[in-house]
């Protein structure tokens, strides 16, 4: 809304204020129990209803003229290049995405993803792009990826692989370049070019609508669709999104089919990630119909040479150099099968420095097979994130600490059957019985400001409070007429209080749309901000209704201890009791004491993903790779022998 629009509101309402103050004072002074005070008491109410429409309205409708595809564009960008750099997708050069059409029976014919119906192509090529038929889903390259994405005539796409193989890397650079190829249309093409979002299945059940849920993730992902969850339905109903749907593997297997069916008629392209041995399983029931199943192909020798030399001195260190030599022979090994993926790889340069000697995992006696390497490498993943590095500040926490902590949250996320870590959400997956449901945001940050519960929450605790003190002040002989008529000076006073508080809040919560995605860090501390200002308020409000109603019975310094010791009391229990980051600062300290865990647990999580073991997605954390999660949760119930120790 413009700043001058903004000023005559604001004029408007202080104005309407004052009067309905004055009403109630000269009410309440010229005599209560009177018909003309309960007249003006309910005309200043209704003067003061219409306006909070008003106000509402108007800081609502500047925001409302931008496109919200084109809002959600701009942090659906920020978002995942934010993810991509911390992935290690950016910089060093990622590894080349390279795919192949699958030959396993996971998916339907590809004239059903390619042909026209009698009725039309289901999606029109984007602009720009043309048409998309069976000579060009032999294989090809991440550009060539895209180019299959946005002309598959079906908009089904499913892109399989084993554990490790960059499925998920895939799915963000074909998501990255979905979201160039649409910054670089004009106006009247970008239209019809769809915003890619990405979410994981987590949490889905086909119970549920599609639509539903997507509309839902939308408005809890993104916040300029708080209070405006229409305008995310819009974009889902019509198309205006693709989605990209990761980890089809990770929903219950009594799940994937019920749901690769609910998926199929849904009115939006479609992108869906699976490791293959799930969707063979599922594809025996149900495939999704409609889909050409893409399979992302090993790291060629070569390139995975490359790639593990590139940070590395010219010439290399002979440790490393005996093992590219191994790698690039040609010989069927256990190094040559584990070094096909992205994952091992990435793990590799992760774990070993330039000067360690990571030829020894050539050594067969110790590493017979590519499972044992495999295993290896993410058994030491924490240390090497731990080890102090010359130049570097020490780390914070000790490997054994973080060993010790990272171990104790996968155990409980995979308990919880959740790939999602939510800080708000360890006091329940600490519980004997965690559930896999994980709201996306604290109940309290996902509501917006209203008048109404602000009227609720900080005026009407004051409001019989303060009317009871008037009749007292009175004397208690007075009639039962005067009595009622008290309480309902205050009632309405407080009401008007908290309407008011409300009614700015609610003007400064809409004057502009949020733009950005809120990480882990951002809603802790909103949440914190406004565990003390709701704390604060309502110890303020309690303060003084018990401080007034005690000091004109009993007197000043009555009242002062008593508002005091109420304020303090109500507003602690305000503060703890209502807001996420308090109730779960205390579990912090439990979970340190029966389990060694840090106390500062925000701090932790945070040095743990600048060490590039955990990652974010939005406000949730996740461990960087998957098999992380699952070789620590494996071992999570036995001491390891060498629990973070370095490489032999």
């Amino acid at each position: 809304m413009p700043r001058s629009r903004t000023w005559v509101v604001v004029a408007s309402l202080s104005a309407s204020v004052g009067v309905s103050i004055l009403i109630i004072g000269t009410a309440v002074t010229e005599g209560l129990g009177t018909g003309n005070d309960l007249a003006g008491i309910v005309a200043a109410v209704a003067t003061l209803i219409p306006l909070a429409w008003t106000v509402i309205s108007a800081t609502r409708s500047g925001a409302d003229t931008e496109d919200p595809a084109e809002l959600l564009a701009a942090a659906v960008s920020e978002q995942w290049e934010k993810a991509a750099r911390e992935r290690g997708l950016v910089r060093p050069h990622p590894l080349p995405v390279w795919w192949r059409r699958s030959k396993s029976p996971v998916a339907g014919p590809v004239t059903a993803t390619t042909e026209t119906t009698p009725s039309g192509a289901r999606f029109d090529p984007l602009p720009g792009l043309g048409s998309v038929h069976r000579e060009h889903l032999e294989e090809g390259d991440a550009a060539a990826l895209h180019t299959v994405y946005g002309g598959l005539a079906s908009g089904r796409l499913l892109l399989l692989g084993p554990a490790g193989s960059g499925k998920s890397s895939a799915a963000i650079l074909l998501l990255r370049e979905a979201l160039r190829f649409r910054e670089h249309a004009s106006g009247e093409h970008r239209a019809r070019i769809p915003v890619p979002v990405m979410f994981t299945l987590h949490g889905w059940t086909p119970e549920t609508a599609v639509t539903d849920w997507l509309t839902d993730k939308l408005v809890e992902n993104y916040p300029m669709f708080r209070g405006r969850r229409e305008h995310a339905a819009k974009l889902v109903v019509t198309g205006r999104v693709a989605v990209f749907l990761d980890g089809l593997d990770e929903m219950p297997e009594y799940l994937r089919s019920s749901a690769l069916t609910a998926l199929a008629d849904a009115p939006f392209r479609l992108v869906v990630t699976s490791r293959i041995d799930e969707a063979l399983t599922t594809a025996k029931t149900t495939i999704l119909t409609g889909s050409v199943a893409l399979e992302i192909q090993p790291v060629p020798s070569e390139t995975a040479a490359k790639y593990l030399l590139e940070p590395l001195v010219d010439p290399p260190p002979p440790s490393w150099k005996v093992l590219v030599e191994h790698l690039t022979g040609g010989s069927d090994s256990a190094v040559g099968n584990a070094l096909d993926n992205p994952l091992t790889l990435s793990l590799l340069r992760d774990v070993y420095g330039s000067t360690e000697p990571v030829d020894e995992l050539l050594d067969t006696t110790r590493f017979p097979t590519s499972t044992d390497i495999d295993n290896h490498l993410l058994d030491h993943a924490i240390h090497a994130a731990y080890r102090p590095r010359p130049g570097r500040p020490p780390p914070p926490y000790t490997a054994e600490a973080a060993h010790r902590t990272l171990r104790y949250l996968a155990s409980r996320m995979t308990a919880a059957g959740t790939r999602d870590l939510a800080w708000w959400q360890l006091p329940r997956l600490a519980s004997e019985n965690p559930t896999a449901a994980t709201p996306l945001f604290p109940k309290q940050l996902r509501l917006a400001p209203s008048a109404l519960r602000y009227g609720l929450m900080h005026g009407l605790p004051a409001g019989p409070a303060t009317g009871l003190a008037i009749w007292l002040k009175t004397g208690p002989t007075a009639e039962l007429v005067a009595l009622v008529t008290a309480l309902a000076v205050g009632l309405i006073g407080g009401g008007l209080f908290g309407l008011v508080l409300g009614l700015v809040s609610s003007a400064q919560d809409s004057k502009e749309v949020e733009r950005g995605v809120r990480g882990p860090v951002e809603v802790w501390v909103q949440d914190r901000r406004a565990g003390l200002t709701y704390g604060i308020t309502m110890g303020l409000a309690g303060s003084l209704s018990t401080g007034l109603l005690t000091g004109y019975t009993v007197g000043f310094a009555a009242g002062a201890t008593v508002g005091i010791v109420v304020g303090l009391g109500l507003g602690t229990l305000t503060t703890f009791s209502g807001f996420a980051s308090s109730s779960t600062t205390a579990s912090f300290a439990r979970l340190s004491i029966a389990h060694r865990t840090p106390p500062r647990m925000i701090l932790f999580l945070e040095d743990a993903r600048a060490r590039n073991l955990l990652r974010t997605v939005g406000p949730l954390y996740q461990f960087r790779h998957a098999e992380i999660q699952d070789r620590l949760a494996s071992t999570s119930t036995e001491q390891p022998a060498r629990e973070a120790g370095a490489p032999d």
